[in-house]
């Protein structure tokens, strides 16, 4: 399976597959598989993209996730939190601003070296980070309209941020990862101190 940014991919594969086995306590036969970097991009976390199977009580489930890992090594920024970003991405869910949906949150770094979250993924393309997307990769190949139509769109996401009432916007409550019932929510295991 190889190794990503100096983690070995197998042993991240399987001890996730085991968080998960914990996490999603009614199902079984959990399946962690394709577990790969998304290309020359995802300098601000270490990010992977997976599918997810397991036979849940209503029946199969499938589904294609991202797993961010907060850096060890290399960070881009200073002071890193990934509780912050992660608040911010559940209060964006509640807007018409287009953000992935955060399934779990684990804030234990033994589980995989770092803290973590899941994350929905969203089918797309994603700008390279090397080469810079300015100056080749996709992007630059594009026509002009595909990148005037690129531009208006992140215009459009920045405009709604911006117009956001953030003095009304309060956290959502998150389910425990070890609360009663099923554990399988579509909400962070815990909240980000």
């Amino acid at each position: 399976m190889g190794t990503h940014k100096g983690r070995d991919l197998e042993a991240t594969r399987s001890a996730f597959r085991g968080w998960l086995e914990a996490t999603l306590a009614d199902a079984r036969d959990v399946s962690v598989s394709a577990l790969t970097p998304p290309g020359a991009t995802g300098f601000s976390n270490d990010t992977l993209f997976f599918d997810l199977d397991y036979a849940g009580p209503d029946g199969p489930v499938s589904e294609s996730l991202v797993l961010r890992i907060q850096p060890t090594e290399n960070q881009v920024f200073p002071d890193y939190d990934l509780g912050k970003q992660i608040r911010t991405m559940q209060l964006l869910e509640a807007t018409d601003v287009p953000v992935a949906r955060v399934l779990w949150y684990e804030p234990d770094a033994r589980v995989l070296g770092a803290p973590f979250y899941v994350m929905a993924r969203i089918e797309g393309r994603i700008p390279t980070d090397n080469p810079p997307y300015h100056v080749g990769g996709w992007l630059t190949e594009a026509s002009e309209t595909e990148r005037e139509t690129l531009w208006w769109s992140a215009l459009d996401a920045l405009g709604r941020i911006h117009r956001l009432d953030w003095r009304a916007a309060a956290p959502s409550p998150c389910a425990s990862r070890r609360s009663s019932g099923s554990r399988r929510t579509r909400r962070p295991a815990s909240r980000p101190s």
